[in-house]
């Protein structure tokens, strides 16, 4: 009796799921063509816009107004200050001094 109910249930769920899966799916490739078409649309537009030189009917660009001029100011160069500069070459370099040569050891006679 207990496999009777449980296959009843199996089958109640694959139909359902044969009903609810498949509705579900066309709802999405319905929005999925919608919005492909909208692209496709919109790509039409843009290269229309670029091949035959007519705009867009929804830009409305204001080419009234000029273009800001921006000046470009050249980098002032990382200078020393005097007082570092003549630190600098007032202090001698250290003196470094040779170490000595340590004697040869005399051979044993």
């Amino acid at each position: 009796m207990d496999e009777l109910i449980f296959f009843g249930l199996l089958a109640l769920a694959a139909v359902v799921l044969g009903i609810v899966l498949p509705i579900v799916a066309l709802t999405k490739v319905g929005n999925l063509r919608w919005e492909l078409n909208k692209v496709k649309k919109e790509l039409e537009t843009i290269q229309n816009h670029i091949f035959e030189g007519d705009p867009p009917s929804n830009v409305q660009a204001d080419l009234s107004s000029p273009v800001p001029d921006f000046e470009i100011k050249p980098k002032k160069p990382k200078t020393k200050g005097p007082a570092k500069v003549a630190a600098k070459t007032t202090t001698p370099p250290p003196v470094v001094s040779k170490p000595a040569k340590p004697a040869l050891p005399t051979p044993p006679n």
